[in-house]
């Protein structure tokens, strides 16, 4: 084998950048188990706010020290494993920006009834187009008035620089295309600073490109009223006058007053609450990972020289952690770390009516990295309010903010206001100009300061510039906080999954039970008929796992584990092993020509090694299309997918050669062995004429596509929440329950609407999804269908509403998880599906025509292809047909576009195994040559299917109800795919290559 070498310091290198990211999520683990045990109280209850005010303790200050580099507890979870919602509970929320309320907003809320009806009318066709908003408003507002311009609707004093009578409809159309876009950015901007700050969550928020949606993850998010106060509230852009303490007598005084305070109070310790032997929790969890103690830490446990312990060494200090941990001294400039301690500190009633009542203190949005080489310091600035404590100005004033230049050609902000902000910009400048040093304004958004510039003089128009040391993300991110207030731009909920943090710890072990049955069920099988081969492959893909699970604890990755994802692992399991087989069948065949061990060994990795290329990019094709166009759950399962196929190819391919090139090394061939007395017992075979029987294949599978897709028009397809919109709980008990006397109950309550209820995993959990107030998408409704499915539930069981899936018992029921998704969401997620298999054929179609030089065998692959969609449909309405019902959701997406991917991999090998045959030139009979490579890759074919198909059957049964219809859907489609590329992709190349199978005649020339 070349380039060994290689292969094994890629190995050992990867090999240690997983150890590397996968330590802190094992770290993390520990923090949080530590956590509990500090919140746990001799009863065994945990205090949740307890558990939650340790790890706020330690979010900001180290707690490992690696290789000399220290890790504060945030930067810890930002660089381990996440967990998807799924598996540890929170609230996914997707949020949609109203552009009928900017273009609305730009108006200068317009009445003119032709404008509104117009409105209304981009309303209901953005329901059923894909053409912007602005483009479907102008075509509403044209068809009413046709001799209409637009400009006159917009040219108003807010937008005079941007919009004037006389401009045409197409400069206004990029000027509403504009806005549209700045306030979507803008709420972006604002939802992310919010979540931000969130707390040890580690949330996560970002853009749905080419949508107005804006999707966010918080996971262990237990409080969704919490949330959605947080998410859609109106954004307070503040500006307020900053005080220096240096130049302000009366909080110079104040602070004087507070260092005393703090001092006398360190000076007053007990020995035993700062001794050796006492220490606090989150000082014992900076010990236990060895981490260097913050400046705050260091003060308080510093030892003399003579031995004197910590409270006699403090008797001296002069100085306050509110000074000493400035950096510099009396910058008020905070170590991150550190920041924590003060806000404990600045928190304290007491501590709040040292100050003068309109004096306070805020901090910046973000810390700066570059002042002090090496570390992040927060600004704390004092703010003072006038006599009616309100700030000098709101956001209101605001008609416009944009990115600009100043006179050196560095990024700054152009601002605008209106008239009457004029008026009061114009005192308050001058005011602040006149003071020696120059007064400063800082401009605050949610309580927090992005920029505090210094006035140089007075700004009489209302015009202003903003300049310092912006980048342009900066300076553009800076215009988009000071435009928040000028413009609303209304956010509704349209998709949102709240998951029980008990729903998801059930969810974690069934993933997990599915992953080490799979494995184990695996192995046993690749021992069993491969013997110590079996063992290679599976020291192979154990390196596979491995690599996968380093790579999404890699923070640049930024994925997370899902259920769905833990799928994705599961079926890489038996995809991992199929390269294997595909060799060491090679390589028994080769020995089988005659070739000795070593020989045979390098031709099984060398002629196998096109197939199991062509089958990985053709799977992977189909991955990649699922994450550009699927959402949620289907993304996250998608970059499982692909990361296990270039570890599964990396791993089969190179790594297993590598450990059976060591041991047959210097001729020690008894070492490896790939024949078993099971693989002896099934090589010989009887030889079936597959192409003679194609007509009958054909018969049977149009019969059951044909009478499946009769009973989906009959009765339709289970559709769940992601297709068809509405809400959707699961309703969980402490004693079993019946389903149809429930949904019996529940139909009053929802008024008669459309409701299913079913069995979730167990008779005890249920699962509602409901019709109710659909078209509804306002948190309003939201409450009213939770109240009313509260409500009928009361009715039903006789049992009280817990709050906490945790507290369920005999006398309460709780929900542990609801859903909610729009139709317009529902309608997008259909649409993205249809588009995600569609490119996904048409790939493959061009792969296969370009690998294999003929467009019959495109063809025949797509057709198998398509006929393994239709057959998984068809099946699942003829198992809805006779009571087993699945739910059609996006995880049956991923299954059936993981049928394609995968199913064309036997196709791949059969077609792989003919051009090898038609190149031999061993016979003219095509039909011959098609059989014969069929029945000659047939065993393999057979068994990489099977492997495949035994961790299937696993999340089949252990995968839970989430997985069940996906599993059912896999199943279907790797045992129909094995059929189709058997029976239908290699027949259809005959049925469509019959001119060429015709010998033409020689016929003289004519003269």
């Amino acid at each position: 084998m070349k380039n060994k070498g290689v292969v094994v310091v890629l190995t050992v290198l990867i090999t240690l950048l997983c150890l590397y990211y996968l330590s802190f999520t094992f770290i993390s683990r520990g923090i949080r188990e530590d956590a509990i045990k500090y919140a746990t109280s001799k009863d065994g209850s945990v205090d949740l706010s307890k558990k939650q005010r340790y790890l706020d303790s330690l979010w900001n200050k180290p707690v490992l020290n690696l290789f000399g580099a220290e890790y504060t507890y945030k930067q810890i979870k930002e660089s381990e494993l996440n967990l998807g919602l799924d598996l540890q509970g929170g609230m996914h929320v997707v949020l949609e920006i109203s552009p009928a309320d900017i273009i609305r907003g730009l108006s200068d809320n317009n009445q003119d009834p032709a404008f509104i009806a117009a409105l209304q009318k981009a309303n209901e066709l953005e329901k059923k187009s894909t053409d912007s908003y602005s483009s479907l408003f102008y075509q509403a507002y044209k068809e009413a008035n046709p001799n209409a311009k637009l400009a006159p609707l917009f040219a108003s004093t807010a937008n005079k620089e941007r919009v004037k009578i006389t401009d045409a409809d197409d400069k206004v159309l990029k000027f509403l295309d504009e806005e549209i876009e700045n306030a979507i950015e803008r709420s972006f901007t604002i939802l992310k600073t919010r979540i931000d700050q969130f707390g040890t969550s580690q949330p996560n928020i970002q853009r749905l490109q080419g949508t107005k949606r804006i999707q966010i993850e918080i996971p262990g998010a237990d409080n969704p009223q919490r949330v959605r106060k947080l998410l859609q509230s109106a954004a307070r852009l503040e500006f307020w006058e900053v005080v220096e303490p240096a130049m302000d007598m009366q909080l110079s005084t104040a602070l004087t007053a507070i260092n005393q305070k703090l001092i006398k109070e360190q000076n007053e310790k007990k020995t035993t609450d700062l001794g050796s032997t006492s220490t606090t929790a989150p000082e014992k969890a900076a010990a236990k990972t060895g981490t260097t103690k913050s400046a705050l830490e260091q003060a308080l446990s510093k030892v003399d020289s003579s031995g004197t312990n910590k409270l006699d060494s403090l008797r001296a200090a002069t100085t306050s952690p509110l000074f000493a941990l400035s950096n510099p001294p009396m910058a008020f400039r905070y170590d991150l770390k550190d920041t924590s301690a003060i806000n404990q500190i600045l928190k304290r009633e007491d501590i709040k009516a040292l100050f003068p009542r309109n004096i306070f203190a805020r901090w910046d949005v973000k810390a700066d990295n570059q002042t002090v080489p090496g570390a992040e310091l927060l600004q704390l600035n004092f703010l003072t309010a006038n006599r009616s404590g309100k700030p000098l100005l709101s956001g209101e004033v605001i008609n416009d903010a944009r990115l600009a230049s100043d006179e050196f050609g560095r990024p700054a902000v152009s601002m605008t206001m209106n008239a009457s902000g004029s008026k009061v910009w114009a005192k308050v400048t001058a005011a602040a100009s006149a003071k020696q040093p120059r007064g400063r304004i800082a401009i605050v958004l949610d309580n927090y300061v992005y920029t505090a510039p210094s006035v140089n003089g007075e700004i009489p128009n209302g015009n202003s510039q903003i300049s310092g040391n912006f980048t342009s993300e900066e300076a553009k991110d800076l215009a988009n906080v000071l435009k928040a207030g000028s413009l609303p731009a209304p956010t509704r909920i349209v998709e949102s999954a709240i998951v029980g943090a008990s729903l998801g710890k059930v969810a974690q072990n069934q993933g997990f039970i599915s992953m080490a049955c799979g494995l184990a069920i695996v192995v046993i099988f690749m021992v069993a008929y491969y013997s110590k081969g079996g063992w290679v492959a599976n020291l192979a893909l154990l390196f596979n796992i491995f690599f996968i699970l380093g790579i999404l604890a890699q923070p640049t990755i930024g994925a997370a584990l899902t259920l769905p994802g833990i799928a994705g692992i599961v079926l890489t399991m038996g995809m991992a092993v199929d390269a294997n087989v595909l060799i060491y069948e090679r390589i028994k065949e080769e020995q089988r020509q005659g070739r000795k061990l070593l020989d045979a060994i390098r031709k099984g990795y060398e002629r196998a090694f096109s197939s199991i290329f062509d089958s990985n990019i053709t799977t992977f094709l189909t991955a990649m299309f699922l994450f550009i166009f699927g959402q949620g759950p289907l993304r996250g399962f998608a970059v499982v997918l692909m990361i296990g196929i270039a570890t599964s190819f990396f791993s089969a391919v190179y790594i297993s050669r590598v450990i059976i090139e060591w041991m047959t090394r210097k001729g020690e061939e008894s070492k490896i062995s790939f024949e078993t007395g099971l693989a002896s017992g099934v090589r010989e075979r009887k030889h079936f004429n597959f192409i003679g029987n194609r007509k009958i294949a054909y018969i049977f599978s149009s019969t059951v596509i044909v009478i499946g897709f009769v009973l989906i028009a009959i009765q339709g397809l289970n559709l769940g929440v992601d297709f068809k919109g509405g809400r959707s709980y699961k309703v969980t008990f402490n004693k079993p329950v019946v389903a149809t006397d429930m949904r019996v109950s529940l139909a009053q309550s929802f008024q008669n609407s459309s409701t299913e209820v079913k069995n979730f995993d167990s008779d005890r959990v249920m699962k509602v999804t409901t019709s109710y107030l659909i078209d509804d998408e306002t948190d309003a409704a939201d409450d009213k269908v939770r109240a009313a499915l509260i409500e009928g539930v009361k009715k039903f069981s006789g049992l009280e509403y817990a709050e906490n899936d945790a507290t369920v018992d005999d006398k309460h029921f709780a929900i542990s998880s609801s859903s909610k998704v729009g139709a317009t969401i529902a309608d997008d997620i259909k649409d993205s599906a249809f588009e995600a298999g569609l490119y996904s054929i048409i790939a493959i179609f061009l792969y296969i025509l370009v690998r294999f030089r003929k467009w019959q065998y495109s063809t025949g692959a797509i057709v198998a292809l398509i006929h393994d969609s239709l057959f998984v449909f068809a099946t699942f309405g003829i198992c809805r047909a006779i009571g087993i019902s699945f739910e059609i959701d996006q995880v049956f997406v991923a299954a059936v576009l993981t049928v394609i991917g995968y199913s064309i991999n036997d196709t791949v090998i059969i077609f792989d195994r003919i051009r090898e045959f038609i190149n031999f030139g061993s016979s003219h009979d095509r039909k011959q040559i098609f059989n014969d490579a069929i029945n000659s890759t047939l065993s393999r074919t057979l068994i990489t299917s099977g492997t495949t198909l035994i961790v299937v059957v696993v999340l089949l049964f252990f995968g839970g109800e989430v997985l069940r219809g996906f599993s059912f859907a896999l199943f279907i489609g790797i045992v129909i795919g094995t059929y189709s590329s058997i029976f239908i992709a290699a027949p259809i190349v005959i049925d469509f290559d019959k001119k060429e199978e015709a010998k033409p005649e020689l016929k003289p020339a004519k003269a």
